[in-house]
């Protein structure tokens, strides 16, 4: 049986994309790991090993190759999270633009608005019926 070695997926960059990434590669407001996959994909361009990549960032060989193939399928694109399974988001990004705007300015409640957007602006005095009421409970210490 012969040994099957998987063949490394070539990067090569326009001149445009290697802007890009190295913007974002640079730039304090992109999230980690958008830089990182910067950072990858920009030393794959350079003609580096994936084991010399992974070895340097501090990943393993085949995070490399992950991201070094998703660039050579997708371009810059592939390197953005993908959507993930589970539950949708139960607030909107206009909500959560909302909220941050009118805490940046300074308005009274920024908090108190973001809670409101989250639990649909029920009075938070009001119980909530589908949890019990545990206003009178207390614990009594154990004695042993």
């Amino acid at each position: 049986m012969e040994a099957v070695i998987a063949q490394r997926a070539e990067v090569v960059l326009s001149d445009g994309e290697r802007e890009v990434l190295e913007r974002w590669a640079r730039r304090p407001k992109s999230s980690q790991a958008l830089v990182f996959r910067c950072r990858v994909v920009l030393a794959a361009a350079d003609g580096r090993a994936s084991r010399e990549i992974a070895e340097e960032l501090g990943c393993t060989g085949s995070t490399v190759g992950k991201w070094r193939g998703r660039f050579a399928r997708q371009g810059i694109d592939g390197l953005h999270d993908e959507p993930r399974p589970g539950k949708p988001r139960s607030i909107s990004d206009e909500d959560v633009e909302r909220v941050i705007v009118k805490d940046a300015r300074g308005a009274a409640g920024g908090c108190d608005a973001l809670v409101e957007a989250f639990d649909g602006g029920r009075d938070r005095d009001e119980p909530d019926r589908d949890q019990p009421d545990l206003a009178g409970f207390r614990v009594e210490a154990s004695s042993d």
